[in-house]
């Protein structure tokens, strides 16, 4: 029964670190994950009626995009690059006007009709995607495991040689 739990409990981390490693190398430029048309972003404040801390889905749709539509976009600053919500107030041939800024048309995500909430994972996400959480909750256990193993194959290799000087 030991030896199922301590099973069971390893196939879950596998499961977990798999997921979280390739969440962390799906992220693109902006820091956000993207899996082909889907963008999983977790909001680091509160954005439009979607507060601190959520996994939002986007699924991108630059296509169908209208005046007054709330969207999230790719901003680039000199803080870094993100991803920002905002209003478009006007549409030009190549651009949007965002919350009094001139944002390009291929920087917009989607309109705000396209996104789902995952309430819980956001925050989980956002610990274990983090260099340290990934450090100490993926790379860390995979260490100790390593080093307990090459500690009970040295114990069994001292084992065999004291047996085998015994038989001699």
């Amino acid at each position: 029964m030991k030896d199922l739990l301590w099973r069971l409990v390893l196939v879950i981390f596998v499961i977990v670190a798999v997921f979280v490693t390739m969440c962390t190398l799906s992220k693109n430029d902006y820091n956000v994950m993207q899996f082909g048309d889907k963008i999983w972003l977790i909001s680091n404040k509160k954005m439009g009626n979607y507060p601190e801390n959520k996994l939002l889905i986007i699924k991108e749709d630059k296509k169908n995009v209208k005046l007054n539509d709330e969207v999230f976009y790719y901003h680039e600053s000199n803080d870094g690059n993100n991803v920002e919500y905002g209003k478009i107030t006007a549409i030009n041939n190549n651009s949007y006007t965002i919350d009094n800024e001139e944002i390009e048309k291929s920087m917009v995500i989607s309109s705000n009709n396209n996104i789902k909430e995952v309430a819980v994972l956001g925050t989980i996400l956002s610990v274990l995607t983090s260099r340290t959480g990934y450090l100490c909750l993926i790379i860390l256990p995979i260490l100790l495991a390593f080093v307990y193993q090459i500690v009970l194959i040295i114990k069994e290799l001292n084992k065999d040689t004291k047996t085998s000087k015994k038989t001699k």
